[in-house]
């Protein structure tokens, strides 16, 4: 199948590298020490996976009351992703030999994530030199982020790109809404819960896939 893209926009967690599971352990496990067992590591996965931090701090407001302390939560947060992500982080299957492929190909990464810790994840995954400071967007730059289609429409201006020249490579419902919003082609990458599978067949993205490698069948 060939297509005419011009660039492709990766997410940053669980696409490129496998980080979904280590940051939704340790938002469950700061959740649970503050008095919030109701939190699981499978729960937090379900319920934030591709969600920016701002959205994940509106959720857990409303859920928990205007109680919570959101700035214990993130510091705490912040500093078991980090270690967890320095000690445990690896690339998606098969990240590394796909990007090598794309090496002549125009590519970035527009995350939800916020910018310190999608950098600190490809350069402890060596994803990082496919990439430039340059190429890669984070929710800090728009007013809005996924699932609105702002960072996506932002990224492919900024690298030169109509959103019909651009196909987004995604594993979560918030992303490839925010993609089919800025009317981008979006593969969807099924790799976590299978929970998800429902809600990513009812979007109709132009494809989803199992494989990281499938995405060269589409350029």
């Amino acid at each position: 199948m060939m297509n005419n893209y011009k660039l492709i926009i990766f997410d940053c967690d669980g696409t490129l590298v496998d980080t979904e599971t280590l940051l939704n352990r340790a938002c469950a496990g700061v959740l649970n020490y503050m008095g919030y067992k109701q939190y699981t590591p499978e729960y937090c996965l379900e319920k934030f996976v591709g969600v920016s931090l701002k959205d994940i701090l509106d959720i857990l407001r409303e859920e928990v009351g205007d109680e919570f302390d959101q700035s214990e939560f993130v510091a705490r947060a912040g500093e078991i992703s980090k270690k967890l992500i320095e000690t445990e982080i690896k690339p998606m299957p098969n990240a590394g030999d796909l990007l090598i492929k794309l090496n002549n190909f125009s590519k970035c990464v527009a995350s939800n994530g916020n910018r310190s810790t999608v950098v600190h994840s490809l350069k402890s995954t060596g994803l990082y030199n496919h990439f430039t400071e340059e190429t890669i967007f984070t929710y800090e730059l728009v007013k809005h982020p996924k699932p609105a289609a702002d960072l996506f429409l932002y990224s492919a201006e900024r690298m030169g790109f109509s959103p019909k020249e651009c196909l987004v490579i995604e594993d979560s419902i918030v992303g490839v809404r925010a993609a089919k919003a800025a009317k981008m082609d979006v593969l969807a990458y099924k790799h976590l819960n299978e929970k998800l599978l429902p809600g990513l067949n009812e979007l109709k993205p132009t494809a989803i896939i199992n494989n990281l490698t499938q995405i060269l069948d589409y350029l």
